[in-house]
């Protein structure tokens, strides 16, 4: 590995001598007598690991020096050390606000300066290896974004040509009425993986701030109720009942709950929510959906199992899964998500005593 340049900026030849002779066994050193000199060779392309600065020598304030270093792009992270005969706090705050990291007194202690230049020359290191790492880890994420959107958008491909098999095929004659079943499944599974493909399309956006929200009136309760009938099937596998409340009463079919918002995001939400609840609720047992007038328009589904207290502060965070076999532990945090950009937002309670209940408040529609 290539040594460390440190420049010393001194008019004294005799603390010049000093500080080379103290650094040169362990350091590329580069001795000037004049901080116009110094700036010279930096706009030639000379780098220094690190300065060390007198703070006054003739016609020239070592703090101003200072400050033009840290003005300069190219030397804006490299430390600075002032070294000075003065020996005052006030001419240390003076210093350090101007950009300094550390003092040597006059006359030098050639141990001390060496110790005090290798701290601060690995601790300068360090940070650009930080710096380099996580930019590494910035092009991987990018990358990693980009085959996802490729993959995206070529699974989309063979999906469509699946889509249209089973139209293609019910126009066949003496097709059973088994085999166009199968056909409708076919159909519909289809459809459900381009929305998934799609919905992780728009999460993304979400996480970045940019989806182009577009809202409208949407009955929530009619959402529920497709939410429910969809996960009926799942629901009674599990012995498990689904129920769909309106202020603590069975909702009827010409019950309505507006809200703010778009229905494909408010369905995938909703769906997430009641299908972990199935999931987690005990056999025999109810979910209930539950949504209530008041002054914010807000649902809550409910379940006798418990969160984990493992994961219970964590619940709405990405990955967060427990005791779930198959689990991703992106059910929930795809609900916040979806939640948030709604404009409204969730929370979770949960004990064993209560069970858990998963509030959502959202945007009230007022046309």
């Amino acid at each position: 590995m290539e040594r460390p340049t440190v420049l010393i900026i001194d008019d004294s030849p005799t603390d010049l001598a000093i500080q080379e002779e103290a650094l040169r066994g362990d350091y590329r050193v580069i001795c000037v007598k004049d901080p116009e000199e110094a700036f010279t060779l930096i706009r030639s392309g000379t780098r220094p690991d690190l300065v060390l600065l007198d703070i006054l020598m003739p016609g020239a304030d070592g703090r101003d020096v200072c400050r033009r270093l840290k003005a300069d792009a190219a030397t804006a992270t490299v430390p600075v050390i002032f070294v000075t005969s003065r020996d005052a706090s006030d001419e240390e705050e003076a210093g350090f606000a101007a950009g300094a990291v550390d003092y040597v007194a006059k006359p030098v202690n050639p141990r001390l300066l060496v110790a005090r230049v290798q701290a601060h020359v690995e601790l300068k290191r360090s940070r650009e290896a930080l710096e380099r790492q996580n930019d590494a880890l910035k092009e991987t994420a990018r990358m990693r974004e980009e085959v996802e959107q490729i993959n995206r958008h070529d699974l989309k491909n063979p999906l469509m040509v699946i889509l249209n098999v089973p139209s293609i095929l019910r126009h066949q004659p003496d097709l059973t009425a088994e085999q166009s079943r199968w056909l409708g499944v076919v159909e519909t599974e289809a459809r459900r993986m381009i929305e998934m493909i799609n919905r992780s399309i728009d999460l993304l956006k979400m996480e970045k701030g940019i989806y182009p929200l577009k809202p409208e009136r949407v009955d929530a309760l009619a959402v529920a109720r497709a939410v429910t009938d969809g996960l009926a099937h799942s629901a009674g596998d599990g012995g498990v009942t689904v129920r769909v409340l309106l202020d603590g009463k069975p909702s009827g079919p010409s019950d309505t709950f507006p809200v703010q918002g778009e229905e494909p995001l408010l369905y995938s939400m909703m769906a997430n929510l009641v299908k972990n609840a199935i999931e987690a609720a005990p056999a025999g047992s109810t979910v209930s959906v539950t949504f209530r007038n008041g002054g914010a328009s807000t649902f809550s589904v409910h379940n006798e199992g418990v969160v984990p207290e493992s994961i219970r502060g964590r619940f709405f965070e990405k990955f967060v899964t427990a005791g779930k076999p198959g689990g991703t532990g992106l059910g929930a945090y795809s609900a916040r998500l979806i939640a948030t950009t709604l404009g409204g937002s969730i929370s979770c309670a949960s004990s064993s005593r209560e069970g858990t209940t998963l509030t959502v408040t959202l945007p009230r529609h007022t046309g």
